[in-house]
């Protein structure tokens, strides 16, 4: 559990007795600040819960990962974040502690992701799933034809670009931050079994939509005439074809936690409205 592992280092300060708490006992717990464990952990409330979650599940004993090492991915993934309102390393916390509860707490999910492998290729992918972000939306940065919508050829731009970003991490020298590099994509697989673009695209709030609506044109004519309990149980997240990050990223924290990421945008919004103004 976590308490007996060794936190990082660059992570501490603040409440030791409090943090310590949220670490062991937040994970199971759908309600958490996160702006509270950011500010315990001296602002690093993405690397503190990551290294929680990894040993909570045995990730590092499991796959041979040294501590250094994953204390110093954790610090780069945590660095690859920018100051923006909202899409930021506190969002990447809340949307990896989300999707963590979904897949340990809650009934429908609970025990999708049973393998240490399994259980770090989700939280992973929560956690860089805004990374990198500028603040700006891919119709912002395609309108402007500037370079990240040049460069992933105007197709959902931004979730492109995170996922460019984790792979230019892991692809730095294992004497340095990364965890050991991603296997190179066998040649004799067609494209779509091992290019994630289209799985990455499903965080794309456009492309996203897009696909519900076709679901919902066909959801009834797939059922029509199936009396109830005749179709198996599947897992949401297969038979949705919808990726685990945007149900985390949209949950529902308390009001408290509303009214904070709120007023944190409404500086912003209300900064951008008076240059606009002036």
């Amino acid at each position: 559990r976590v308490r007996a592992a060794r936190m990082p280092s660059r992570v501490g300060g603040g409440d030791a007795g409090r943090l310590a708490w949220l670490l062991e006992h937040g994970p199971e717990c759908w309600s958490v600040d996160m702006f509270e464990m950011h500010q315990l952990t001296g602002g690093h409330a993405l690397s503190a819960l990551g290294w929680a979650l990894f040993e909570r599940h045995g990730v590092r004993a499991a796959l041979g990962i040294s501590a250094d090492r994953m204390r110093a991915f954790l610090a780069a993934v945590e660095g690859g974040y920018h100051s923006v309102p909202y899409h930021n390393s506190v969002h990447a916390a809340c949307v990896t502690h989300g999707l963590h509860w979904l897949l340990t707490c809650s009934d429908n999910l609970r025990g999708v992701a049973p393998a240490p492998l399994q259980m770090l290729a989700v939280l992973l992918a929560a956690m860089v799933h805004d990374l990198g972000h500028d603040g700006c939306n891919n119709s912002f940065h395609c309108a402007a034809n500037d370079e990240i919508a040049v460069r992933y050829a105007y197709s959902s731009p931004l979730e492109r670009h995170h996922l460019a970003s984790l792979f230019a991490i892991l692809k730095e020298p294992a004497e340095s931050h990364s965890l050991p590099p991603p296997p190179r994509c066998p040649a004799a697989l067609p494209p779509h079994k091992h290019n994630p673009g289209p799985k990455m695209a499903r965080t794309d709030g456009r492309e996203r939509a897009g696909r519900q609506r076709s679901t919902s044109q066909t959801g009834d004519a797939e059922s029509h005439g199936q009396a109830s309990g005749d179709a198996p149980l599947r897992c949401p997240l297969t038979h949705s074809g919808l990726a685990p990050v945007p149900l985390a990223s949209v949950s529902s924290p308390p009001s408290a936690l509303h009214r904070s990421w709120l007023q944190q945008v409404s500086v912003c919004l209300s900064l951008c409205l008076s240059l606009c103004l002036c």
